[in-house]
């Protein structure tokens, strides 16, 4: 079931988040169980400010399509693009 799009996200930005959503459950959704992430952890949006509060914000919101390669209790390590 996917959730309703929080107030205050662009409905690309929501789409692109349930694709991240989707491609991180299906690679890591054992291991995030197992670990103890909470759904705050991985969706999770301040309701006032929800794309400018990072320190609220959840995993899913800062991935922009980029893959997770590393996973542990209190850290993701995402792949992100090479720059020149």
């Amino acid at each position: 079931m996917i959730a309703a799009r929080p107030q205050g996200v662009l409905n690309q930005r929501y789409m692109k988040a349930i694709a991240d959503a989707e491609a991180l459950l299906a690679t890591w959704g054992a291991q995030v169980e197992a670990l103890g992430w909470t759904a705050d952890d991985l969706f999770g949006l301040d309701p006032v400010a929800p794309m400018a509060r990072y320190d609220v914000m959840g995993l899913i919101w800062m991935l922009h399509g980029q893959p997770v390669v590393a996973l542990t209790e209190a850290i993701a390590a995402i792949r992100m693009p090479a720059t020149r």
